[in-house]
């Protein structure tokens, strides 16, 4: 422990020193003092709870389509939720790309059923419909349709391939909002989709998830699960509220590296008094503390960040639209050009950049030079599952079942695309910088 903490030091301290230095989790810097107050009277008044929730959810749905929705405070127990409200169980399987993260995979294991992992497509990061033909068994019950990055997968012939054997089509929304195929917005595809609204996410309410369907009688039976199911403890949500304070202060281009060391204190303090957990730590494996519910309700004192957040969606998404245009603009003639997935040129996608994400043969020797100014720490997905934190072989993963996920996963390189308004200036001159390296 003590030579990491060491090792973490170092890197810290090239941090403090490099001003603006750009992560991937940014904070609610936009938001006034009043509204500040606005969220912590909400975390005080559980009266406003209902009333609050029931809002959030009526807007984020709206955001993704004509369906309607429920907030979780994981994306991953929208997911859970689903699979049961489908009769997914015990002798079932259910198939995910090998490009997603443990919680998705814990997930599914707990419902009973055993997940399936096939190969990602590298045209899009997400999932590959030739890779889930080849999986689909009798015993396939549901297909996990991700969209990664912001880019929108072949959730079409997806599609096609859960009516041809009678499995559900699940879109995993987690890191793409807004962003459209053939003029239809992700999440309105499959049956249902799962979004999450984790710090580190295109929306950002510290931890969060939404559960979306167009199908009554689905969305009736999701909301049987969680109309009962309770919210996070209280002690919990006041120690989230803490965490969206110092995000919303610290993380920052202008003071991320300070960011960045009282996250490390805060992990040793942790470990030395066990203060309680802040995030949902229990998701990333099967085997569960208890110490907060699951499924569990997004507090209301989130969903009132989360109402912040969609009020600015609109703008938002546009702006990050557009900053990955001026990426790929800088990247054209360039060395990096050639490393770009083709999604990127494709007419038939409009994408909402949650980051900008591309494979390089030299991607260590690339992450050397973007750990100048990126923290490359924070990079997806360079295993097939991440944050498995008990070994890929607990989510029931076996090294080489998929090669094509893994040899993408050593070269896949994260450029930020959720950025503080204003910053962007500075990346970009780095990005370009970057690319001629390439």
């Amino acid at each position: 422990m003590l030579t990491a903490i060491t090792r973490k030091l170092k890197e810290l301290t090239r941090m403090l020193g490099t001003r603006p230095y750009y992560g991937f989790v940014t904070g609610h810097g936009y938001l006034t003092e009043a509204q500040v107050t606005e969220v912590r009277r909400v975390l005080e008044s559980p009266t406003q709870a209902a009333e609050t929730v029931a809002e959030y959810e009526r807007r984020f749905a709206a955001v993704v389509g004509e369906g309607r929705g429920l907030a979780t405070a994981g994306g991953r127990m929208a997911l859970f939720a689903t699979l049961r409200a489908l009769g997914v169980g015990a002798g079932h399987e259910v198939i995910v790309p090998a490009f997603t993260c443990s919680v998705v995979a814990s997930a599914v294991l707990r419902t009973g059923a055993t997940p399936v992992f096939t190969n990602v497509d590298p045209a899009t990061f997400g999932t590959d419909p030739d890779a889930v033909a080849k999986a689909i068994t009798p015993k396939t019950r549901a297909i996990i349709a991700q969209h990664s990055f912001g880019i929108p997968c072949r959730v079409g012939e997806l599609r096609a391939l859960a009516d041809g054997c009678g499995a559900a089509l699940i879109e995993d929304c987690a890191l793409t909002v807004s962003s459209t195929r053939d003029g239809v917005a992700v999440g309105n595809t499959g049956d249902a989709a799962f979004f999450s609204t984790d710090h580190s996410k295109p929306m950002n309410t510290v931890v969060g998830g939404f559960f979306y369907t167009r199908d009554a009688g689905l969305y009736d039976a999701v909301a049987a699960q969680l109309n009962n199911a309770p919210t996070l403890p209280e002690a919990q949500q006041r120690r989230l509220f803490g965490q969206f304070l110092l995000e919303r202060r610290l993380a920052r281009p202008a003071c991320y590296g300070l960011y960045q060391l009282i996250m490390l204190g805060k992990s040793v303090l942790r470990r030395l008094s066990d203060p309680g957990m802040t995030f949902l730590d229990d998701d990333y494996v099967v085997e569960r503390t208890g110490a907060y519910a699951y499924p569990a309700r997004l507090p209301a004192m989130l969903a009132r960040i989360g109402l912040f957040e969609l009020d600015r969606w609109p703008a938002e998404a546009a702006r990050r639209e557009a900053l990955l245009q001026r990426y790929l603009t800088a990247a054209y003639g360039t060395p990096l050009a050639a490393h770009l997935p083709a999604a990127y040129a494709d007419p038939a996608l409009r994408i909402v950049a949650h980051r900008l994400a591309f494979t390089h043969p030299g991607a260590d020797q690339l992450k050397t030079l973007m750990d100048a100014r990126v923290h490359t720490a924070w990079t997806w997905f360079m295993d097939p599952v991440v944050g498995a934190r008990a070994g890929l072989a607990s989510l029931g993963y076996a090294a080489g079942a998929c090669p094509v996920s893994e040899r993408v996963g050593t070269q896949v390189l994260n450029w930020p695309c959720v950025v503080e308004q204003g910053a962007e200036g500075p990346l970009l001159e780095f990005f370009a910088q970057v690319a001629r390296q390439a």
